[in-house]
């Protein structure tokens, strides 16, 4: 009975969900339709019996036929096909993000976690990656601030492709924070409460927003 109650909530509590349900039903074209499913009420022991029989007669209407679970599934496997060698740069960088969240546990002996397709001289690198292992002050910094803050305290003059590659990690998904900024001021400056704007007022608005 608990899980009834759920289904008959779930339809009834949401509008839209109990509008599509009503045209669901009315597209089926049944000789004996039903209208709706009944609220369950705790209160009145007849209440169980007719949700649950109307619950179990609407089964058979809108039981799922001829499901095409192969053609699905093909194209599931397709989609796992395309994402594995999407995601496989990331997969190359994963060195490179733990060098960005914590550069003074890197051993720069062994190997330089950066790639070399983010720099162009690797011993000059190295070197910074040295000299700022040594650094007390910035050790500090960073045990104190995040990851984002600390690459903003290390000096330019005195790192410049540590620098450089820091912050080139950090805004790696530049591009995908700017898609997902432009929205969120979207939805901001198309409120409710907004006065009346026009297209060319809500460009200037996104532009301004996301430039600043």
């Amino acid at each position: 009975m608990k899980f009834v109650i759920e289904i008959v909530n779930f339809i009834r509590l949401n509008g839209k969900t109990h509008r599509q349900f009503r045209n669901f039903i009315e597209e089926l074209e049944l000789e004996d339709k039903l209208s709706d499913v009944s609220f369950y009420c705790i209160v009145r022991w007849l209440s169980t019996s007719n949700v649950l029989s109307r619950i179990v007669n609407i089964f058979p209407d809108i039981e799922i036929k001829d499901y095409k679970v192969e053609e699905h599934k093909d194209k599931l496997q397709g989609l796992l096909d395309n994402f594995l060698p999407r995601f496989h740069d990331l997969r190359k960088l994963k060195p490179c993000f733990a060098f960005l969240v914590n550069p003074f546990m890197i051993d720069v002996v062994n190997g330089c976690p950066i790639l070399e397709p983010l720099v162009t001289k690797s011993f000059a690198l190295k070197m910074e990656v040295m000299e700022l292992q040594e650094d007390l002050g910035l050790k500090m910094i960073h045990k104190s601030q995040p990851s984002t803050e600390f690459w903003k305290q290390v000096p330019q003059i005195k790192y410049p492709k540590l620098k450089k590659t820091g912050v080139r990690l950090i805004s790696i998904f530049s591009t995908t924070y700017c898609c997902e900024s432009l929205y969120s001021v979207m939805k901001f400056v198309k409120s409710k409460h907004r006065a009346i704007f026009t297209n060319q007022h809500l460009t200037y608005l996104i532009r301004i927003a996301l430039t600043t």
